[in-house]
């Protein structure tokens, strides 16, 4: 429960990380030292990665 109840209200929305080598995705180059903002809501409910996002169901973490 307590990881679901994380992923849909997260204490933080983003935070800053900064990459650690060359990394490409979806084909942009990320290059190494750049800072990246990960946006954890909208990590957190997209359909690419959780079935029915907007649901609350703890059974998606067992």
């Amino acid at each position: 429960v307590i990881q679901e109840t994380m992923r849909m209200a997260s204490v933080l929305s983003f935070t800053f990380r900064e990459a650690v080598e060359d990394v490409e995705l979806h084909g942009y180059l990320i290059p190494k030292g750049w800072k990246v903002l990960p946006l954890f809501r909208s990590i957190h409910h997209s359909p690419d990665h959780f079935s029915d996002p907007e649901k609350f169901d703890p059974s998606r973490f067992e």
